[in-house]
């Protein structure tokens, strides 16, 4: 059963449509009152195995800001460890995981204000 106020996002940057992910992020989150309740953000194609980050905590039960949102960006500098290979750098996966971050988050509670001014 999905939990009262839960939703989804889904998106992965490849190539070309059909191509394996560059990176990518599935999340869910339970919204109460404009902040995340709960938030579970499952990045791929970030490392050898999909990885369920640690820095969604940092965007529980607080008020986002970009600010807060930009910190919680960075800490994927830490969680995340890509490969490099002939579509990407590390550093240009993680720049995508923190974009996709921003969308995400964005998306989720409706803010666009959040993407207007991320540094991701």
């Amino acid at each position: 059963m999905t939990p009262k106020n839960s939703t989804h996002f889904f998106h992965e940057f490849a190539r070309r449509h059909g191509d394996y992910a560059i990176v990518g992020l599935a999340a869910q989150a339970s919204i109460k009152d404009g902040r995340f309740a709960d938030l579970r953000l499952g990045f791929f194609a970030v490392g050898d195995r999909p990885l369920l980050a640690k820095s969604a905590s940092k965007l529980v039960d607080v008020a986002i800001t970009p600010a807060v949102l930009s910190e919680a960006a960075s800490a994927l500098d830490d969680e995340l460890d890509p490969l490099e290979d002939h579509q990407a750098t590390p550093a240009m996966r993680r720049h995508l995981a923190k974009v996709l971050l921003t969308r995400c988050v964005s998306l989720l509670l409706a803010r666009p204000d959040l993407r207007a001014g991320a540094s991701a």
